[in-house]
């Protein structure tokens, strides 16, 4: 085994206090913490989310507080006070399954950073990078659990886990428009939008379905934003610069806009890596969770000189939840009618 090699294993087994990081490990839960929140470091998007570090591989989803909780209450006769839940009590639980998160890194790589002096790190780095791209691809992808997953037939790991936008499909249905009632996943009904429309432009699409399916104690939150493809996002602000033609105030005030804020329908609208196109999520980001059970990560780094490179086998129970339904509102299978 080579120097940087003999270094790499052993910052892991020192991080991780095993003597032997070739042999399956627990992850420490304070090193699973740490871990967590290193993933979610590694991305911009997923420190705007929950990324909550949970003990128990199932439980009851926490909330992002709403509802109304004033009273009073008379408390002669032995009357106690019963606070009430901030959040809305939606019976859905959350149950941690099993993710693998494996890969390699080939000798040629390992060689190629083993130059650098905190190359231990960079290889870390790209772990965690990694990783966080994939939790955001199954959080706005992932439909199902497959016993044994398939890449080729599922590149966007649609069948690695249940993400964000599939929670609602299946656990509030009424919150998701661009389908035949009760047809979810099978007979489109497209929201279509244009001049000739009753939704002008995708600013209308957003403000009507703001205003019909947010709950009222959330619909006015200063977080609330539009999530979508940067396809999406592209096409609005492109008419805007391509309106201004050559005419120089126009094209800075256009570029200025693009640059400053994007919104679409008066909301902060974020182009996230991964969303599907045609497709519109209105939510607080507070209201995304991904819950990573600490006493459940598993891992082993192996030598593989027969394939020329290290594995890093890892897995994680974690699993997907949306905190409050009332306070979002799924548009799928947008439609621009020229």
């Amino acid at each position: 085994m080579n120097e940087a090699l003999t270094l790499l294993f052993s910052m892991i087994g020192s991080a991780n206090g095993v003597e032997n990081v070739q042999n399956w490990f627990a992850v420490d839960p304070a090193v699973a913490q740490r871990m967590h929140a290193a993933t979610r470091e590694s991305s911009a998007f997923l420190q705007r989310v929950n990324v909550f570090s949970v003990m128990e591989k199932a439980g009851q989803k926490i909330g992002i507080g709403g509802g109304l909780t004033a009273g009073r209450t008379n408390t002669d006769n032995n009357n106690r006070r019963h606070p009430h839940a901030k959040h809305n009590a939606v019976a859905i639980d959350y149950v941690c399954r099993q993710v693998d998160f494996d890969h390699a890194i080939s000798y040629n790589e390992l060689d190629a950073w083993a130059h650098q002096k905190d190359f231990a790190n960079l290889v870390n780095q790209n772990n965690e990078l990694s990783k966080a791209l994939s939790l955001i691809c199954m959080g706005f992808n992932g439909k199902t659990f497959a016993a044994q997953t398939d890449i080729v037939a599922n590149p966007l790991l649609q069948d690695v886990a249940r993400g964000w936008l599939q929670r609602i499909r299946e656990d509030a249905p009424t919150q998701v428009v661009g389908w035949e009632p009760g047809q979810i996943g099978t007979t489109a009904k497209p929201v279509k939008f244009g001049d000739a429309q009753a939704f002008k432009n995708l600013d209308a699409v957003v403000v009507a379905h703001h205003n019909e399916f947010i709950g009222d104690e959330f619909a006015l939150r200063p977080d609330m934003v539009v999530l979508c493809n940067r396809k999406t996002l592209g096409d609005k602000y492109f008419g805007y610069v391509n309106e201004a033609g050559t005419k120089a105030t126009e094209a800075k005030a256009a570029n200025d806009l693009l640059i400053a804020n994007k919104q679409l329908g008066g909301l902060d609208a974020i182009a996230v890596p991964f969303f599907p196109e045609d497709t519109l999520l209105i939510t607080p980001l507070a209201n995304l969770s991904i819950y990573m059970q600490t006493a459940g990560k598993r891992r082993k780094v192996a030598d593989e000189p027969q394939y020329n490179r290290i594995a890093n086998y890892e897995s994680e129970n974690l699993d997907y939840v949306v905190e409050e339904f009332d306070a979002c509102a799924l548009i799928e299978n947008l439609e621009f009618v020229a």
